[in-house]
């Protein structure tokens, strides 16, 4: 008795082929790409993605070369932003996503992260004390126009504190022997 139902691997190869050639025809036609790979493989020490995490700041075993944001590590190729999801570039060099996720590109390559916006309130930081307790006492702070710049240097970590009306506004993160 036969098996209508079997496919040769021949057949399914070239289904599948097929397909693969619709989608990347039809991106390409749309002006799409697909995103691109990046170049830097992710640490094998990875804590987590600071995009669906971003409490991985508090983590003792935090490291700013041991997170991502959105899956870009720090040092990766400008590149690896997938120009779809960047709402806005500063005169800076931020690349911002609706999320909040931020990167700073010099040189080609991501030299920062940072949490902002709903990434940011997420971490229900209201008052300096709670930053504190959280994050640790700042190696040092400095004045910066409106705000207070709290440098956490063995985490990699500067938090902006508006003073005027007495909130967070960004957490950035970059290697440790970065400014």
């Amino acid at each position: 008795m036969s098996d209508n139902h079997s496919v040769s691997p021949t057949a399914l190869f070239r289904h599948f082929t097929a397909k693969w050639l619709v989608v990347v025809s039809a991106l390409a036609f749309a002006g799409c790409s697909p995103p691109a790979p990046s170049a830097l493989p992710l640490p094998k020490d990875l804590l987590g993605d600071l995009a669906t995490s971003p409490e991985l700041i508090f983590d003792e075993k935090f490291g700013p070369e041991n997170v991502s944001l959105d899956g870009i590590v720090l040092g990766a190729p400008e590149s690896s932003i997938p120009k779809d999801k960047i709402k806005e570039t500063n005169k800076y060099g931020w690349r911002m996503f609706e999320s909040g996720a931020r990167f700073l590109v010099k040189d080609g390559k991501v030299a920062k992260l940072a949490l902002g916006g709903d990434l940011l309130n997420s971490l229900e930081i209201e008052t300096r004390k709670q930053l504190f307790d959280k994050l640790g006492q700042p190696d040092e702070s400095k004045k910066e126009s409106f705000a207070i710049q709290y440098h956490f240097k063995d985490r990699g970590i500067v938090a902006d504190w508006m003073e005027v009306v007495d909130v967070l506004t960004i957490i950035r993160i970059s290697k440790l022997d970065s400014d």
